[in-house]
């Protein structure tokens, strides 16, 4: 049964607080539930505290979860609370709220780039500039399909410990898809050296995914 809440703290005495469904914590958001929080997205009242805190608790428990594994990956070594983590998550989705034209699901657009926004402001809480490989899985999570989203977000910790060579190769492979051809031009190597380096790779990655679909799902 799909729990209701009510929030926020903030009340107009104009505007009643509106019940919201939450979204489950792993998987798909079902189409009912996206459906009514993009409906409520894209209202002219979308900014005012009541909706916009009523949307922010609805996506909470998947927020959440990605907000514990930006603290995890890339903020507890530099002693950076997760509350502090949540609280630059919650600027993040007020932004991307604003940010949103309307068209289509604001799950999918806030979804696609709420992970690695979060992990930039993290990032920069201590004067650090985003790595390269940050701002790659920005521009590569524009993709307004949830499924894309998704599976580039595994691509993204898949890749990330990969060197620079490997990296490159998987993304032109996976998400470019380019020739092996193109790509050994594009990395100054033989076809056959970036056709033996793809063989070798798409069994490490096939097993790395096995262990971090238990993350996601």
């Amino acid at each position: 049964m799909t729990r209701i809440t009510r929030f926020p703290v903030e009340r107009r005495r104009t505007a009643p607080v509106p019940l919201v469904p939450l979204v489950p914590q792993r998987g798909r958001i079902p189409d009912d539930i996206d459906h009514l929080l993009s409906d409520l997205a894209r209202s002219e009242e979308a900014d005012s505290p009541v909706i916009r805190n009523a949307l922010a608790t609805a996506y909470s428990p998947i927020l959440l979860r990605i907000d514990r594994k930006v603290w995890w990956a890339v903020a507890r070594h530099d002693l950076i609370d997760l509350d502090d983590v949540t609280h630059e998550g919650f600027l993040v989705f007020c932004d991307l709220l604003q940010r949103w034209s309307g068209d289509g699901s604001f799950s999918r657009f806030l979804l696609g780039r709420y992970q690695w926004r979060v992990r930039e402001r993290v990032v920069r809480l201590n004067g650090r500039a985003p790595s390269a490989d940050v701002a790659v899985s920005l521009a590569l999570s524009a993709h307004d399909s949830w499924e894309a989203e998704q599976a580039l977000s595994l691509l993204h910790e898949l890749v990330a410990p990969l060197s620079d060579f490997d990296r490159a190769l998987v993304i032109a492979r996976v998400v470019d898809r380019r020739s092996m051809r193109e790509i050994a031009t594009r990395l100054g190597v033989s076809p056959s050296t970036a056709e033996a380096r793809w063989s070798a790779l798409r069994h490490d990655l096939y097993r790395n995914l096995q262990l971090l679909l238990h993350n996601y799902f």
